[in-house]
């Protein structure tokens, strides 16, 4: 690991709702496979069904690696100009 900071861009604020991959994975077998009829055609939102700021995550990664590196503790991000991006995403996942 290089300890370099990471580049934000914007204030760290914009949020997503960020999902463990192997529940992607699981939402894709089940549709290959699902026997119910009413749950063809469907539009299925898979997420967390909670917001995370980038702000956010850089501190959870960065707490959690420096457990391997004490080092990392004092990696502060960088933050570049703002993007014109989404600014929040909240999935309901009702049906999923």
């Amino acid at each position: 690991m290089s300890l370099e900071s990471p580049k934000i861009n914007g204030d760290g604020s914009v949020s997503r709702d960020f999902t463990y991959v192997d529940n992607v994975i699981q939402a894709n077998h089940l549709s290959a496979l699902v026997g119910d009829k009413s749950a063809l055609n469907q539009v299925y939102n898979i997420a967390h069904g909670q917001r995370t700021t980038l702000n956010q995550l850089f501190y959870m990664i960065r707490d959690k690696a420096s457990r391997f590196n004490p080092k990392i503790f004092n990696i502060e991000p960088v933050y570049g100009p703002f993007r014109a991006v989404i600014y929040l995403i909240h999935c309901i996942c009702r049906k999923g």
